[in-house]
């Protein structure tokens, strides 16, 4: 009889170790469930972060490379307004000489029609004498 008690309070023990194990089984499936959840909303959003990721860098790059070009542009416009008036600079000089050439050259013109009317007034001087000794 002690053997049967014995049996029957290990058998018993058994029970509750399996009705224990069955409902730590039920909560581990039960947690391995809420896991598999929230993996699936993980890996969710985490394609939507991957998604707003590409999307905001293709808009960052469109702006890069349109800064960058934009830059250039002005860098360029730069660069030929400073040849520009380099250019202005030496059309101006060339002018400039031009002038006082010109200024020169009027003033030689202006000694050269002062000797021409020294000499036709010597000329014509030089007539009305003649015509009065003849």
């Amino acid at each position: 009889m002690e053997e049967q008690k014995s049996f029957e309070n290990e058998l018993e023990i058994l029970r509750h170790e399996n009705v224990s194990s069955s409902l730590s089984l039920v909560k581990i499936r039960n947690e391995h469930t809420m896991l598999e959840t929230e993996l699936k909303e993980g890996e969710k959003q985490l394609k939507q972060m991957e998604k707003l990721y590409k999307t905001t860098k293709q808009k960052l790059d469109k702006e890069t490379l349109g800064k960058i070009s934009q830059e250039q542009t002005v860098k360029d416009i730069e660069d030929l307004l400073v040849n520009h008036e380099k250019e202005l600079k030496k059309v101006v000089s060339y002018i400039q000489t031009l002038n006082d050439l010109m200024f020169k050259d009027s003033q030689h013109l202006a000694s050269l029609r002062k000797n021409e009317l020294n000499l036709i007034t010597d000329i014509k001087s030089a007539q009305v004498s003649f015509l009065q000794k003849n």
